[in-house]
C-alpha cells in the first residue's frame, strides 16, 4: 500500500485535559491502520522537530519510511478542542510549516496494489489522477479508502 499525505503533530484539548505533540495526520493514521493488513510505503514530510518516538512507531509497524522526508523547519501542526460529546470539535490552529512546500518523491517500489493519497494540496492531488508520478509503480489503483484484500474478507 502506498500512502501519501500529511504527517502532523497535533495538540488535542478535551473537557478533561490537553496533550501536545501527538502523532497526527491522515497519512500517519492510514499507514498504521493499513500496516495490520499489508506492507506500507509512507510518503510525506516532517520537520527536524518530529519526535523520534513517532518514527519508532512507524518502524515497529514495519512501515517503509524511505519516502518520508525530514527537512529543516517545523512539522505541520494542528490544534483542536473537543467538546463534552466528543463528536463536536473546533479547530484552534493550523500551521502548515514544512508541509506547505512539500513535493512528494516516490521511492522505487516494485509494485503497489493500492495507493491512498489524501487530499492535502494541489501538488499531492496529482497522485489520484494517474499522472506520470505513478510511472515507477506497476498497475496502481487509486482508492478513497484502504480496503483489506480478499483474504481478510468475511
Amino acid at each position: 500500500v502506498l500512502v501519501v499525505g500529511s504527517i502532523a503533530l497535533d495538540t488535542i484539548k478535551t473537557p478533561i485535559e490537553e496533550h501536545a505533540d501527538l502523532l497526527g495526520g491522515s497519512a500517519s493514521y492510514a499507514s498504521v491502520a493499513a500496516s495490520f493488513f499489508d506492507s506500507v510505503n509512507l510518503v510525506g514530510v516532517v520537520g527536524d522537530d518530529f519526535p523520534k518516538e513517532h518514527l519508532e512507531l512507524f518502524k515497529s509497524r514495519k512501515i517503509d519510511t524511505e519516502g518520508l522526508q525530514q527537512v529543516p523547519g517545523k512539522t505541520f501542526r494542528w490544534s483542536g478542542e473537543y467538546m463534552w460529546d466528543l463528536n463536536t470539535r473546533e479547530t484552534r490552529s493550523v500551521e502548515l510549516n514544512v508541509f506547505e512546500s512539500f513535493t512528494p518523491t516516490l521511492p522505487e517500489i516494485a509494485s503497489a496494489a493500492v495507493s491512498f493519497a489524501m487530499s492535502v494540496s494541489a501538488a499531492v492531488s496529482v497522485f489520484t489522477t494517474g499522472f506520470s508520478v505513478f510511472s515507477p509503480i506497476i498497475a496502481p489503483i487509486s482508492v478513497s479508502a484502504v480496503k483489506p484484500s480478499s483474504r481478510f474478507a468475511a
